[in-house]
C-alpha cells in the first residue's frame, strides 16, 4: 500500500538549513534508523549488485568519522564490513574526493559507493580499487539513487512511503522510460542518440537564423533566436522538475525560457496554462527567476512535457514528434514574428 496518497508528507515540510544532500542524507538517516529492514534493503541491493556475499546489517552513521579534509557522507555498518557511501544529487565530485576515501584509514574492511542521480566521470585508479564497489554488468561504475529505491519504496511503514516519495520528487525513482531510452541519463550512446533525434526540432528555429549549441551531456542545447525579444530558449532533458508535475510522469522535455532583465514586456507574469498538442500534454508556468549564471537574465516561463510522450521505439517517429513540441514553441513566443530580410 502507498501511504505516502494519504495525507502530509513530512519529507515535503520539513525546514533545514542543510544544504540539499546533506539534508537528504539526515532524512534517510532517520528513516533507516526507524525502519532498520529498509538498511538491511540498502545493504542487500549493493551487495547483490557488486557481487559482494550477503551480509547483516546493523546500523546507519550520518557523517561518519574523517579528518579536516575528508567527510564522507554516510557508512551502512555490517556484521563483516562497513559500506562508506558517498551521495550526491546534483553536484559534482571534489577534487579526488573518491580517491582521498578510499585512502582514509579503517578499523575494520570498509567499502566504498558512489549513489548519485547524475553522471560521473571516475578516475581509474577508482575503478581499479578493490574496496571500490560497482554494479556488475552495469554502464556506468557506480550507482544510481534509482537502483536503490526499490529497498525504500517496498518497505510498507508509512514513514519509508513517504520518504519514497520524496526521493520521487528528486527524481531518484527508476526511470520510465521504454527499450533504448531506458538508459538515456546512464549511457553517453544514448544521450549522443537523443541529441541526434532532436535535428528536426532544432532546425525549426535554426531556419529562423536561430543558433543552437549542444550541451557537453548531450541531454541539452540552447537556442539563440535572431528574432524577437527572447534571449535565450534552453530545452532539457531532465529526470524531473520542481516543484514536481502530478499530471506528468517523470522524466521530462523542459524548454525553458529566458529574457534579459530590462525586458519588461516579457516580463510581465504570464498566467501558467495547460496545452493540449498531437503528442501529448504541456504544461506552462511562470518562473521569474534570476539565472544562476548571469544576473542579468531571467528564466520567465517554461514549458514541460513528459519524455514518454515524444521518445518512441522509432527514431523517424521520435524526431517527427520532437518537431511537433518545437512547432508547438515557436507558435507559442514567435506567433507574429518575421526574420528581417537577409537574415
Amino acid at each position: 500500500m502507498n501511504h505516502a496518497k494519504n495525507g502530509v508528507n513530512i519529507f515535503h515540510i520539513g525546514s533545514s538549513s542543510l544544504g540539499p544532500e546533506d539534508r537528504f542524507t539526515s532524512y534517510l538517516h532517520y528513516v533507516i534508523d526507524t525502519v532498520p529492514t529498509v538498511g538491511q534493503e540498502i545493504v542487500n541491493q549493493i551487495c547483490r549488485r557488486s557481487g559482494l556475499p550477503s551480509t547483516t546489517f546493523v546500523c546507519a552513521i550520518d557523517h561518519p568519522d574523517g579528518d579536516a579534509e575528508n567527510k564522507p557522507d554516510f557508512l551502512l555498518r555490517c556484521v563483516e564490513f562497513d559500506i562508506l557511501c558517498e551521495h550526491k544529487l546534483e553536484s559534482d565530485l571534489g577534487y579526488k574526493q573518491l580517491e582521498r576515501y578510499i585512502a582514509l584509514p579503517a578499523a575494520r574492511p570498509t567499502y566504498l559507493v558512489l549513489i548519485s542521480n547524475r553522471n560521473h566521470v571516475i578516475a581509474d585508479e577508482v575503478i581499479r580499487s578493490p574496496v571500490f564497489l560497482k554494479p556488475q554488468g552495469a554502464v556506468r561504475p557506480y550507482f544510481y539513487w534509482e537502483h536503490l529505491f526499490p529497498a525504500v519504496s517496498n518497505s510498507d511503514s508509512r514513514l519509508a512511503q513517504d520518504f519514497a516519495a520524496y526521493m520521487c520528487s528528486l527524481g531518484m525513482a527508476p526511470c520510465l522510460l521504454e527499450g533504448g531510452w531506458k538508459d538515456l541519463f546512464a549511457d553517453q550512446a544514448a544521450a549522443e542518440n537523443f541529441y541526434a533525434v532532436t535535428n528536426r526540432l532544432r532546425a525549426v528555429f535554426e531556419k529562423q537564423g536561430a543558433r543552437s549549441q549542444a550541451d557537453p551531456s548531450r541531454l541539452g542545447f540552447q537556442i539563440k533566436p535572431q528574432i524577437g525579444t527572447i534571449h535565450m530558449l534552453y530545452i532539457q532533458a531532465a529526470r524531473f522538475v520542481k516543484p514536481a508535475i502530478p499530471a506528468l510522469a517523470p522524466p521530462h522535455l523542459i524548454a525553458k525560457v529566458y529574457v534579459k532583465s530590462t525586458d519588461t514586456a516579457r516580463l510581465t507574469a504570464r498566467e501558467n496554462s495547460a496545452f493540449s498538442i498531437a503528442t501529448g500534454e504541456v504544461v506552462g508556468r511562470w518562473v521569474g527567476k534570476t539565472a544562476s549564471w548571469n544576473n542579468e537574465l531571467i528564466l520567465s516561463y517554461e514549458y514541460i512535457v513528459a519524455l514518454n510522450d515524444l521518445l518512441a521505439p522509432d527514431s523517424a517517429e521520435t524526431r517527427d514528434r520532437l518537431e511537433q513540441f518545437g512547432l508547438f514553441l515557436n507558435n507559442e513566443l514567435f506567433p507574429h514574428e518575421e526574420a528581417e530580410p537577409g537574415v
